[in-house]
């Protein structure tokens, strides 16, 4: 966070995309060993807190990629927070119409 600060535009989204992908990174090793399934929701509120700043119309289309991965990690751990899972797909919704992928917003 302290690093982007003072980030404007483009050079935000760059960087919040390349933390949103080292983050991912840590997801993917937690979604696919079982010792460390338990990591998965506590990834997806991290990967969440830092792509909040892109939650906005016109920047949310950068988010399709990690709340895809996001959304499926915790169907894959079966996360029983229902209403998180919620709010990540709903998100995940708003990416794709930002992106323009309506079709996909619609699922």
């Amino acid at each position: 966070a302290s690093r982007a600060a003072g980030l404007k535009a483009e050079a935000l989204v760059a960087a919040t995309v390349a933390a949103l992908e080292i983050a991912q990174r840590g997801l993917e090793l937690a979604r696919t060993n079982p010792n460390y399934r338990f990591l998965v929701y506590n990834g997806s509120v991290h990967i969440y807190n830092i792509g909040r700043v892109l939650l906005r119309p016109g920047r949310r289309r950068h988010l399709v990629g990690p709340l895809k991965v996001v959304v499926a990690a915790l169907a894959e751990a079966e996360e029983k927070d229902a209403a998180w899972r919620l709010q990540l797909a709903t998100q995940l919704a708003y990416a794709h119409d930002d992106k323009g992928e309506s079709d996909a917003a619609d699922a």
